[in-house]
């Protein structure tokens, strides 16, 4: 019986895209570098079954609000997006289509914060059943308690994006040694 399990649970695993098993074990994070007052590194969690892995550093990137934020249709900030990552928020229409719209404005990446302001702890994961919509970008979930802050410091301060490093690796640093949000706990 236990074998049988196993063998199911192989399967299952051997069925999603190499890239997909592989990063569902392991945490994934970024870090800001500009503004200074939001320079912590952020646990994020990619996609399983659409996109690409994160296979390249993007250092310096632009992380840029869709506007509209749900990034549900067409966006009216492409030319900020183009070249950048963009911050979009979740809701309204399924994760695939956000990825679509964020990498028609030539976006190199998606990162999606969950629509619940105080959600600290809980990960979404982020599928798609679309037979029509492929995209070719990595697109990660962040908290909702990071993507909030995130948005409302780069509003207060009236900035039309933040600088990050995306992906980084955090293992190189021991749990201690990360500048993790002081309203999270890993």
């Amino acid at each position: 019986m236990f074998m049988s399990l196993l063998t199911g649970q192989l399967d299952r695993v051997m069925t999603f895209h190499h890239y997909s098993a592989m990063f569902a074990l392991e945490d994934v994070f970024f870090e800001i570098v500009s503004p200074e007052v939001l320079q912590y590194t952020y646990l994020i969690q990619v996609t399983r079954d659409f996109g690409t892995p994160f296979n390249f550093t993007l250092r310096g990137a632009r992380l840029v609000p869709a506007d509209p934020s749900f990034a549900c249709g067409p966006l009216a900030n492409c030319d900020d997006i183009e070249g950048g990552v963009a911050f979009v928020q979740r809701g309204d229409c399924p994760f695939v289509e956000k990825a679509m719209n964020a990498q028609l404005c030539g976006a190199r990446a998606v990162l999606v914060f969950d629509d619940d302001p105080e959600n600290v702890e809980h990960f979404i994961e982020m599928t798609s059943e679309s037979k029509t919509m492929h995209p070719t970008i990595p697109a990660a979930f962040l908290l909702g308690k990071n993507g909030y802050v995130i948005m409302e410091t780069l509003q207060r301060l009236r900035l039309s994006h933040a600088v990050i490093n995306i992906p980084i690796n955090a293992s190189m640093y021991h749990i201690h040694e990360r500048k993790q949000p002081p309203w999270v706990l890993w």
